[in-house]
């Protein structure tokens, strides 16, 4: 799977496009956790899960508070990861300090060319491994 031993945290409740990415998220091999200071939405994207197959950990969380972001992370590395592993993912914009592979390019642009992509109109997408270009 093109997700699978990655851990996302998904914010912002169980609606609109948070429900979409979480579900493709977890659809595609992902652990995933919602996070929502709404408690209904926690129990909708649960019975979702559920109806998907789909393992599922929610978690009530305020993005106001710097305890309960803490505590959410604390809990989503309960999903399998290190810390290591985790800190690895949220840096993802840091410089890879390498060339990147022709193939590398080669599946932006598949993706792109996809129906995957059809949302995306006229982009310029840098990809350059985090590298800034002046």
């Amino acid at each position: 799977m093109l997700l699978r031993h990655k851990v996302a945290i998904v914010t912002g409740g169980w609606t609109g496009i948070g429900k979409a990415i979480g579900t493709n998220l977890a659809r595609n091999g992902a652990r995933v956790a919602i996070a929502s200071r709404n408690p209904a939405h926690l129990e909708a994207a649960k019975a979702d899960f559920e109806k998907l197959g789909l393992p599922f950990l929610g978690l009530p969380m305020d993005l106001r508070k710097k305890e309960d972001i803490q505590r959410t992370v604390a809990s989503a590395l309960s999903l399998g990861v290190t810390p290591e592993q985790f800190k690895e993912q949220a840096v993802a914009g840091v410089p890879i300090r390498r060339f990147l592979a022709p193939d590398e390019v080669a599946e932006l642009v598949c993706y792109l060319a996809s129906d995957l992509a059809k949302g995306i109109t006229g982009q310029a997408i840098n990809i350059c491994g985090g590298q800034t270009m002046l």
